[in-house]
């Protein structure tokens, strides 16, 4: 029975990690491990995954960005969890290997959950599926569901900067495309 490494498990947007190569690179050969996972590794092996919900769990981003990830990991021999942000307590944390957290704003429990993760070993990567970390895009100009649902500018503008709050505290960013890892490598 073949245990599970990070770089196995199969993103359902075929990922992109964000401060390094692609996880379907060329460099990713059976056997190797790529640089990105050496960090999360060198903690020791991979077998439990907490996707972390910052939206409520029956919302289709967290259905597509969270439970199906869940399911591709389980599927490739992982345990895997779904938490709303709001519900994860410490026994969830301490037993996690790796915790990916999706749209989750700042707050004082997200940075409790952070630091009980630092202290656990835990390590934490944000899972970005858009350029919401970038304050300065929440204009009605820019984005037509900022209007459509009735939100300020303002109150959009404060989500983007605890969402980018966040992402800074996670050891790691994963992301879905070349484009976001390039925008979140600049940070």
């Amino acid at each position: 029975s073949h245990s599970p490494h990070l770089h196995d498990l199969p993103l359902v947007n075929g990922g992109t990690l964000a401060f390094d190569e692609p996880i379907q690179s060329e460099e990713t050969l059976p056997g190797t491990v790529p640089a990105s996972d050496k960090a999360i590794l060198a903690s020791g092996p991979v077998r439990c995954v907490l996707f972390v919900a910052g939206e409520p769990g029956s919302a289709p981003g967290a259905i597509y960005r969270c439970a199906r990830n869940a399911d591709a990991a389980r599927h490739a021999g992982f345990e895997a969890r779904v938490l709303e942000c709001a519900v994860v307590s410490y026994e969830d944390i301490r037993w996690a290997d790796v915790m990916i957290l999706w749209r989750v704003e700042y707050s004082g429990h997200v940075r409790i959950i952070l630091d009980l993760a630092h202290q656990e070993g835990v390590t934490p990567i944000f899972d970005i599926d858009d350029l919401i970390f970038e304050p300065q895009y929440a204009r009605v100009d820019l984005i037509d569901g900022i209007r459509s649902i009735g939100a300020t500018e303002a109150r959009i503008e404060n989500f983007f900067t605890d969402i980018r709050r966040t992402l800074l505290r996670c050891d790691q960013a994963v992301s879905y495309t070349h484009l976001r890892a390039h925008e979140t490598s600049a940070h």
